[in-house]
């Protein structure tokens, strides 16, 4: 089976956050910054398949990106619960993905993940500033999430890097 490109190179987010199951961290960067190091250093990184259950041939191709070398990457830790306790590895990559947009979610809520804002204005309105906003910002952003189990750095049980999706196939249609 041929493998579809599609991926990160593809999407159009502005953020990506990988939900770094083994190093209970969730890693935020810009997809922009992202596509463009793969633009121009792909060669200088591994490529690993990925396998889906009950398949005995590669069902995706990703890059693996040294967490050292992603530009715009910071990491969240959330130790407010065990919420990585409630991921498992044999859960549908679609169960994954739900479970780590939900987290995502809450993370932003809380107010845990740092978001770049498109527009940032200093107020220049006197009622504005004495009011207490010195500092006006304008976005919408559109944020994709992922389970990248692995993702994070070795000190922290990680595989030292993120893990880029680049192409797939769905040959069960299950997800």
């Amino acid at each position: 089976m041929q493998l579809i490109e599609y991926g990160i190179q593809l999407e159009r987010s502005d953020v990506r956050i990988h939900v770094g199951v083994q190093t209970r961290r969730l890693y935020v960067f810009q997809t922009a910054a992202a596509q463009k190091l793969l633009q121009e250093h792909r060669k200088d990184f591994k490529e690993r398949p990925g396998f889906q259950q009950d398949v005995e041939y590669a069902t995706s191709n990703g890059i693996l990106v040294p967490c050292y070398r992603m530009p715009t990457l910071r990491h969240v830790l959330l130790a407010s619960d065990d919420w990585w306790k409630k991921f498992n590895p044999l859960h549908t990559p679609s169960e994954k993905g739900r479970m780590a947009a939900r987290l995502a979610q809450r993370a932003l809520k809380e107010g845990y993940v740092p978001l770049p804002f498109a527009l940032v204005i200093e107020s220049k309105d006197l009622k504005i500033q004495r009011s207490g906003a010195d500092i006006l910002l304008w976005g919408h952003l559109r944020i994709q999430v992922k389970c990248d189990w692995e993702a994070g750095p070795k000190a922290w049980g990680g595989s030292g890097n993120l893990f880029l999706q680049v192409a797939e196939i769905n040959p069960l249609k299950r997800y």
